[in-house]
């Protein structure tokens, strides 16, 4: 959890207008689940957006896709 959250800091500061902060959108996307809203309470991403603790699922991976997709277009 913490190399991940310093690893973000240092490339948000070394690539300010680059860097897309997928971890934040995907915490936030949080379901009103009792189990999704344990996770969004202990700042990861919700287990419903996961297919074990390391990989996402089609629905994490589908809001990694427009979070992406987004910064892209933004970037032209």
């Amino acid at each position: 959890y913490y190399n991940v959250v310093n690893l973000n800091a240092l490339l948000r500061r070394q690539f300010p207008r680059e860097f897309v902060d997928v971890r934040t959108h995907l915490i936030r996307s949080a379901s009103a689940d009792a189990g999704d809203q344990t996770d969004r309470a202990a700042d990861i991403p919700p287990r419903s957006l996961r297919s074990d603790n390391v990989h996402f699922n089609d629905a994490g991976q589908q809001i990694i896709a427009e979070v992406l997709a987004q910064r892209l277009t933004e970037l032209g």
